[in-house]
């Protein structure tokens, strides 16, 4: 008996000692190179921490997910439309500690949730900032619910992803009277037809909801201008007049949630290239944070009334605001 305690004994420290080796210092340090936005060049993804973290008690979940003290933190989104790159990076700088809070509260991962990537979730990566220069960069793996660091796992990603849109929202709030409403394109481009509204105003941040096909509105609406536009000769969209407007902003905001600009393509959807839709109205609703939410109202397109382009038709109240914006 004493014999069979001994080598049940050796082999469980075996085992230990196999498993432990490798996580000593954790996995090995990969280089990474960061951009002047402070993301790295390259995103962070699928980061490995070999078969002893399928455990909850493995060392990839009971490390510390990231140290104390860091001075700013950088939410780095990758853009799925054209080339795949970053979009504008997100930045915390007063408001760092409270992140640092959600992350050393967030649980263990659960059983062997390995690194993998589903097609449709974004490439979100996170980076911490300390005062001596260094940098830590973590994956959101949404696919499995983790965020990966170097040296530590833990769940909830989505969480973590939303609440640093919370305190991000918080920091960079502005007085309504100091945004500055969007301009209008002097055209509509012919890519129109692809898309609901083509614009390069940075669009509105929106948390992390997989596939809730909400359109939200996270923070309030500070300005909004309207649009309208006439096909030429040339059957071409053109800038015929325009309008800004501050009040009214709480209904407008309701009616950009509601607004239902689907990708479904209208019978007459060709009467676009060959000059038959005749007018449309956009409405650029920028919120405190600077980001705008674009709507298009076509006007009678094959005498189907006012609606989206493309798509549904528009609800009364968003063709009643359009109207008092532009008469």
């Amino acid at each position: 008996m004493r014999k069979t305690r001994a080598l049940l004994t050796v082999a469980a420290l075996l085992v230990v000692g196999v498993g432990a080796a490798p996580y000593a210092g954790g996995p090995e340090p990969v280089e990474v190179q960061y951009g002047d936005s402070g993301c790295p060049v390259r995103p962070i993804s699928d980061v490995d921490y070999g078969w002893g973290r399928i455990a909850p008690w493995g060392p990839p979940n009971t490390r510390a997910l990231a140290e104390d003290g860091a001075v700013e933190a950088v939410l780095c989104r990758m853009s799925v439309f054209e080339e795949a790159r970053w979009t504008e990076a997100l930045r915390l700088t007063e408001r760092v500690g409270e992140l640092q809070d959600v992350l050393a509260d967030l649980p263990r991962s659960g059983w062997g949730s390995g690194p993998h990537t589903l097609v449709g979730y974004p490439s979100v990566n996170l980076v911490l900032r300390y005062a001596d220069g260094h940098r830590t960069a973590f994956e959101f793996a949404f696919s499995s619910g983790e965020l990966r660091g170097p040296r530590a796992v833990r769940d909830g990603a989505r969480e973590t992803h939303n609440a640093f849109l919370r305190l991000w929202r918080a920091e960079t709030a502005r007085d309504p009277a100091e945004i500055t409403p969007v301009a209008c394109l002097e055209t509509l481009p012919d890519e129109f037809a692809q898309a609901a509204v083509l614009h390069p105003a940075p669009g509105i941040v929106t948390d992390f909801r997989r596939g809730s096909g909400v359109r939200e509105v996270p923070s309030a609406l500070a300005v909004a201008r309207a649009c309208r536009y006439a096909a030429d000769s040339a059957g071409r969209l053109t800038l015929r007049e325009q309008a800004v407007a501050r009040d009214g902003m709480v209904e407008l905001r309701d009616i950009v949630e509601a607004s239902d600009q689907g990708t479904s393509r209208l019978k007459c959807a060709k009467k676009w290239t060959e000059g038959g839709l005749r007018g449309v109205e956009t409405v650029h609703a920028t919120d405190v944070n600077g980001g705008t939410a674009h709507l298009a109202l076509s006007r009678d397109l094959c005498g189907s009334g006012p609606s989206w382009w493309p798509g549904s038709d528009a609800a009364p109240e968003a063709v009643a605001f359009v109207t008092r914006m532009l008469g």
